[in-house]
C-alpha cells in the first residue's frame, strides 16, 4: 500500500468512526458509564472478594456485545440481517482474548499487532454466518493491506489503556493521590480504550468488506489476500 493510500483509507476510517459514535453516541455513554461504574464498586468495595470480580467480568462482557449490536445497528451494518448471535460472540471472544491477552503478557507489541488484525471480526460475526476459524481468518486476511493506517489507528483505545495503567503507577509513587480516585481513572480510560476499539472494529470492517481485492466479498472467508 502506497503512502497516498494508507492516508486515503486513515481518512476514511476516521470518518466512518466519526459517522458510527454520533449515530450510537448513548450506546456508548451508557456502556463507558455502567462498565466503568461497575469496576469502580467492584475494586474500591469488593477488591478481596472473587466472585465479585467475576461477575463483574461477565457483565463488562455482556455490555460488549450490547454495545456490538447497538452500534451496528444505529450505523446501519444489519440492514440485510443478523447472523452470528451472543453465543457466536461468546466463542469468539475466547478464540481471540486468549492468544490476544497471552502475547500482551509475553510483549505488548505483539498484543496490539494481534487486536489489530482481529479488529473486525466481531462486527464480520454478526452478519456472515460462518465458522469462527474462516472468521478469524477472513479478518487476517482483509486487514493485511491496511496494517500500517490500522497500526496508526489503534494508537488512540491503546493509549486510554496507557492512561490506566499510568494511573496505577502513578498512585504507587506518589502521596497526594487517592485510591478511589485512580480506580475511576483506570476504569474509566480502560471503558474508553474498549468503546473506542468496538468503533473502530466496526469501521474497518465496513471499509475492508468492500474492497474485493481482499476477499472476494464479505462471504468469502478463506480467499488469500
Amino acid at each position: 500500500m502506497t503512502t497516498h493510500s494508507a492516508q486515503t483509507f486513515l481518512r476514511k476510517l476516521s470518518r466512518e468512526q466519526r459517522r458510527l459514535a454520533l449515530s450510537g453516541r448513548w450506546f456508548l455513554l451508557g456502556y463507558v458509564c455502567l462498565t466503568a461504574g461497575i469496576y469502580v464498586v467492584v475494586d474500591i468495595y469488593f477488591y478481596d472478594q472473587a466472585m465479585a470480580e467475576i461477575w463483574a467480568a461477565f457483565l463488562v462482557w455482556a455490555l460488549g456485545y450490547l454495545l456490538l449490536l447497538g452500534l451496528m445497528q444505529k450505523g446501519g451494518n444489519l440492514t440485510g440481517g443478523r447472523a452470528g448471535g451472543v453465543g457466536t460472540y461468546f466463542v469468539l471472544s475466547l478464540a481471540t482474548g486468549i492468544p490476544i491477552a497471552l502475547a500482551l503478557v509475553v510483549l505488548i507489541v505483539p498484543g496490539v499487532y494481534l487486536m489489530m488484525r482481529w479488529l473486525p471480526v466481531f462486527a464480520r460475526a454478526l452478519v456472515v454466518e460462518d465458522w469462527i476459524g474462516n472468521t478469524m481468518r477472513w479478518s487476517w486476511n482483509a486487514t493485511q493491506p491496511y496494517q500500517k493506517p490500522l497500526g496508526i489507528s489503534i494508537m488512540g483505545p491503546v493509549a486510554c489503556y496507557g492512561v490506566a495503567w499510568a494511573a496505577y503507577y502513578a498512585f504507587e509513587l506518589s502521596d497526594f493521590l487517592t485510591y478511589e480516585l485512580v480506580m475511576i481513572a483506570m476504569n474509566v480510560s480502560t471503558s474508553v480504550g474498549s468503546a473506542w476499539l468496538a468503533v473502530l472494529g466496526i469501521a474497518t470492517f465496513a471499509l475492508v468488506a468492500q474492497n474485493p481485492r481482499v476477499s472476494g466479498s464479505v462471504i468469502a472467508a478463506t480467499e488469500p489476500a
